[in-house]
């Protein structure tokens, strides 16, 4: 296959990718919106609102493979950096979360009258989220290419 060919194929699959990740993800989220009463609900909810911002975060660099001419938004070296920090924040936040419900189900199965708190949850999320975008921008900061983890 030639790179045009590769091109064209590759685009066409993370566009299809993405618009069904962002489609069947806002189908699901009104079920989880309605009943809120849960942890496992809440974190659920960061779940899919975490999959459909990755949703619209490749959606830009896919369309980008239909004409390799134009780059799109990886030609500014300051847009394709940032793209590259919220992606890779945004993966990462996705495993821990699905993690953390796996872990919040464990409990809930082993210690079934242990309240876990939903507040301490969102907080150890947020510190997660703070701590990788601290340690993601420390290059961006200091001038040096690529992330150091």
């Amino acid at each position: 296959m030639s790179s045009k060919a590769t091109d064209m194929s590759l685009g066409s699959a993370t566009v299809i990718l993405s618009v069904g990740t962002i489609i069947l993800n806002l189908i699901c989220l009104p079920k989880f919106l309605r009943s809120r009463s849960s942890l496992a609900n809440t974190l659920y909810i960061f779940i899919v609102v975490t999959d459909i911002l990755t949703g619209f975060g490749f959606l830009p660099i896919s369309i980008t493979r239909f004409n390799p001419a134009h780059a799109g938004i990886l030609e500014d070296q300051i847009l394709c950096t940032l793209t590259g920090f919220t992606i890779n924040i945004k993966s990462l936040l996705s495993i821990f979360l699905v993690a953390t419900l796996s872990i919040v189900r464990t409990m809930s199965l082993c210690l079934p009258f242990l309240r876990v708190s939903r507040l301490w949850v969102c907080g150890i999320i947020l510190l997660y989220v703070i701590y990788n975008a601290t340690l993601a921008s420390i290059p961006l900061t200091f001038g040096k290419k690529g992330y150091y983890y």
